[in-house]
């Protein structure tokens, strides 16, 4: 059975994807390849072996290993990263940023002969920072969350007694 890529609303996702164009614009970067799965749990609400690639302009792409039963738009499968040279190659990209705070130098290199058509900048902080800003939707899970947390820390008095191991 095929699911959704996208597990967010449509309208997080472009909140989230807006507020990070705002800052890679005003960082001089043309577009960033996603791949550190935190980074990518926050732009689609899921964990993929991939990519998400996110341009100042234009339409967000996913090149996704697996899961394999994905749809959606802009959902391209590939086998391996360089799969994405080609459909990646563009004149107009000048600066393309990767997460190079978090990638193992391997993949960073790896990644880096991907998009050598243009420039490859750090934009580890700059995804930080977009994550760093709490849209309604996020506050609002945070606060289902701590009623949880409250429900079980209330009943630890009854489950644990003077002496237990």
């Amino acid at each position: 059975m095929k699911q959704q890529l996208l597990i967010l609303s449509p309208q997080e996702f472009q909140l989230r994807i807006g507020r990070l164009r705002d800052l890679m614009a005003a960082a001089g970067v043309d577009a960033i390849l996603v791949s550190d799965n935190a980074n990518i749990y926050y732009l689609t609400g899921r964990v993929i072996a991939g990519y998400v690639y996110v341009p100042v302009v234009g339409d967000v792409r996913f090149f996704v290993r697996r899961p394999v039963d994905l749809i959606g738009e802009g959902v391209e499968y590939i086998r391996k990263p360089e799969d994405m040279a080609e459909r990646l190659n563009s004149s107009c990209l000048k600066n393309i940023g990767l997460e190079l705070g978090v990638l193992p130098y391997s993949a960073a290199q790896r990644l880096m002969k991907v998009v050598s058509f243009a420039t490859a900048v750090n934009v580890s902080s700059i995804l930080q920072e977009a994550r760093s800003v709490k849209t309604e939707y996020e506050i609002e899970l945070i606060e289902q969350s701590g009623l949880k947390q409250e429900k079980v820390y209330r009943k630890v008095p009854q489950i644990y007694r003077a002496g237990m191991t």
